[in-house]
């Protein structure tokens, strides 16, 4: 899907809404498929820390039979490979994302070889931006949420420009500046909308109990598929607000970041 002349459009919600699903719609398969595969460490991790409960309360305490110590070292290293798997879904459907916006198809491998090539300065660049936010968010939460939007095309700007780490920061907040309202309110649209589809799950905690699971096995399944739905969604909303505050911003065209794709 190309978008059209870069010199026509202007940044706003609907724009990255309906170019987001238009995306997801054109790759779904692969997008769905790397998402999962993402997932399933942080599922995993999830599963270990709740008593195979993945949406229950998380349990630190070693249980019965495992030394407190290697419990721990499990819980770390579970929660960092969730952390870096994360990335490598980011930088793959980022990469896939900004191809199909220029009207180009990007394959699996070559998604999955971004984002696996990718993962090292993603990690360090999202560790930067959870404790900035974290550390904004402390000082009256404001602070934190002005980060959060100004730093939101950080990754993107990583993955398809391959600036160094601490550029990437200025970048971000360079295209964002002039549109930081619109997106505000575009992350406050998803993020409610995640929440409607999570509260509307409630009601199969009830149905097929299962005491290994901690409730309902049609509710963690449908949770499960949810949760990697939602991650596919983001990622792919995040290089289309990219590619949009650079159409925005800077005038680009379809042919504008086809050198990233040769």
């Amino acid at each position: 899907m190309a978008v059209e002349s870069a010199s026509a459009r202007s940044f706003s919600i609907g724009n990255v809404l309906s170019n987001t699903f238009a995306v997801i719609g054109h790759n779904f398969v692969n997008f769905a498929v790397i998402a999962a595969l993402a997932a399933i460490p942080g599922l995993a991790f999830s599963w270990l820390t709740t008593g195979m409960n993945p949406f229950g309360r998380a349990q630190f305490t070693a249980p019965a039979g495992i030394p407190p110590l290697t419990y721990a070292v499990i819980l770390m290293a579970g929660g960092l490979l969730g952390f870096v798997f994360s990335c490598i879904l980011q930088a793959a459907l980022i990469h896939g994302t900004v191809a199909d916006l220029n009207g180009r198809r990007a394959s699996f491998a070559d998604c999955l070889t971004t984002g696996l090539g990718s993962f090292l300065p993603l990690t360090v660049i999202a560790i930067l931006v959870a404790l900035g936010i974290g550390v904004g968010l402390v000082l009256l939460v404001v602070p934190g949420l002005i980060l959060a939007v100004a730093w939101s095309v950080a990754i993107p700007v990583r993955v398809i420009e391959h600036k160094p780490i601490f550029e990437v920061f200025g970048r971000s907040w360079q295209l964002t500046s002039g549109y930081r309202w619109p997106i505000f309110a575009l992350f406050l649209i998803v993020g409610i909308a995640s929440l409607a589809i999570q509260f509307a799950l409630i009601p199969l905690r009830g149905t097929m109990p299962s005491p290994a699971a901690g409730g309902s096995i049609i509710f963690v399944a449908a949770a499960t598929i949810v949760n990697i739905l939602v991650s596919m969604f983001s990622a792919t909303m995040a290089g289309v607000m990219y590619y949009e505050l650079r159409a925005s911003k800077e005038g680009i065209g379809p042919e504008a970041l086809a050198a990233v794709f040769d």
